[in-house]
């Protein structure tokens, strides 16, 4: 049986106040670095989005000691958020335990929103386009 998130307000923590604090600076270098010929920065953003990988540990001891803890995670959608397609890289709420990660059925999220992560994913495929030819125009 899937977890069921019952109060989403509960999972909200520190992570979603590093979020609040660090992404606008992250997004203004962001748009600095799309103008043309602005250098690229690598060590700088690798400092700056280390907190994202700071949970991995955490998560390998919930595993090996049968902890079921919850944690935020990327994963493809599996019946998580049942209107997105199957496959869609979703960053959504888990438990992991001895058994593994198991994500919370999300059900659907309000058709309002539907469209605009569709056009999200549109966009991501882009990027992921631009990024294996190496086109910066098409990054921008």
């Amino acid at each position: 049986m899937r977890p069921v998130i019952k109060n989403v307000e509960e999972f909200r923590g520190e992570a979603i106040r590093y979020v609040h604090q660090s992404y606008p600076l992250l997004t203004r270098k962001m748009e600095e670095i799309s103008k043309e010929g602005a250098l690229i920065n690598t060590e700088s953003f690798s400092k700056e989005l280390a907190w994202e990988h700071t949970q991995l540990l955490d998560i390998l001891v919930s595993q090996q000691d049968n902890l079921g803890q919850t944690f935020f995670v990327n994963i493809p959608n599996r019946d998580s958020v049942s209107n997105l397609p199957e496959g869609v890289v979703l960053e959504t709420p888990a438990t992991e335990d001895a058994a593994g990660l198991h994500p919370f059925a999300l059900g659907d999220l309000p058709k309002a929103v539907v469209p605009t992560l569709a056009h999200k994913v549109a966009s991501l495929d882009l990027i992921i386009e631009a990024a294996m030819e190496g086109s910066r125009h098409k990054a921008v």
